[in-house]
């Protein structure tokens, strides 16, 4: 987020989709000299439920027990698909291994 940039006390705002479980924060400034100055970082405990998923061959769909950002990574590290929503269509994948990353995990995926 760009400052904006006087000596005066600023409040900025910024919104934040929690995952399930910790989420830490922390705010890093650069002044117009490149100077950095970063504060401590602070943790927020969600009270959301931890996410699932299930891979429904017949419909060629992901399917996320809750809306969430997710992103599909081929064996590779190179992104293939990236969202937010409960249901990820994989039609046009091929069958293969994938890395899923959702919530705050990231795991084996495979195509069949």
């Amino acid at each position: 987020m760009q400052g904006k940039g006087t000596p005066v006390i600023n409040r900025y705002a910024f919104h934040v989709d929690f995952i399930s479980g910790v989420n830490k924060f922390r705010v890093i400034q650069q002044d117009g000299k490149g100077k950095i100055k970063k504060t401590a970082s602070i943790e927020i405990t969600s009270l959301m439920p931890k996410l699932t998923y299930v891979y429904n061959k017949k419909a060629n769909q992901i399917i996320f027990s809750g809306k969430t950002k997710y992103e599909l990574y081929d064996k590779f590290g190179a992104i293939i698909i990236r969202g937010f929503g409960a249901i990820v269509d994989v039609s046009e994948l091929e069958k293969d291994s994938y890395w899923l990353s959702y919530d705050n995990l990231t795991e084996g995926f495979v195509k069949k």
